[in-house]
């Protein structure tokens, strides 16, 4: 008996089935520009493919398509870099500051969850 490879080929209406898009389409995501999100499906779930207009339009030219069932993260990383190389300096700019703001609110939140209340901080003082 042979094994059956189950291969799911994405249109613009299908629904992602998990993660954190569950439950959207794929056109919701192109209309929202997560087109990296969907470049990370593509390169790192090796049995989802998608139609050749849709890897057009995300941004994966034909040299870096991959044999499915598979999966290739370093190819993905490899093309992102590219991506980054191709922005303009605003853009790349843009893009350093969005980036250094989610560090800064990241670190805010753990440091928040950290901190103790005033009540908190009485009682470890009465040794209760």
């Amino acid at each position: 008996m042979g094994t059956v490879i189950l291969l799911r080929t994405m249109t613009y209406k299908s629904k992602i089935d998990g993660g954190k898009w569950e439950g959207c389409a794929v056109q919701d995501l192109i209309d929202t520009y997560h087109f990296r999100a969907l470049r990370y499906m593509y390169y790192n779930y090796s049995k989802i493919t998608f139609i050749p207009e849709i890897l057009e339009t995300i941004g994966i030219p034909d040299e870096f398509l991959i044999s499915k069932p598979g999966k290739n993260p370093e190819l993905a990383n490899k093309l992102n870099d590219l991506k980054i190389d191709n922005m303009s300096f605003k853009a790349r700019v843009h893009s350093e500051r969005r980036d250094k703001y989610k560090k800064l609110y990241r670190e805010r939140k753990i440091l928040k969850e950290t901190l103790l209340s005033k009540g908190k901080l009485q009682s470890l003082n009465h040794n209760h």
